[in-house]
């Protein structure tokens, strides 16, 4: 959600941030990677935000939205 609220914004990402951040786990950014995350996602999605956020955007808009806004990030 964090990440499609960002993106959503207008905020762009930043891969030497994004690496930085993800080196604190001996990674980096792959976008393979990330799919695989989001995708994970799905299935918690509405039960474990709905009840934070009242209202929340589909889990298939979000996952669209932050995987065209992160296409072309470190290819």
């Amino acid at each position: 959600y964090d990440l499609w609220f960002l993106l959503d914004k207008g905020i762009k990402p930043d891969l030497e941030l994004i690496n930085s951040k993800l080196s604190l786990y001996g990674k980096t950014y792959s976008r393979e990677e990330m799919i695989r995350r989001i995708a994970a996602l799905e299935k918690s999605w509405t039960k474990e935000l709905k009840p934070l956020l009242g209202s929340i955007v589909p889990y298939d808009t979000a996952a669209r939205t932050a995987v065209e806004k992160l296409r072309g990030l470190g290819d």
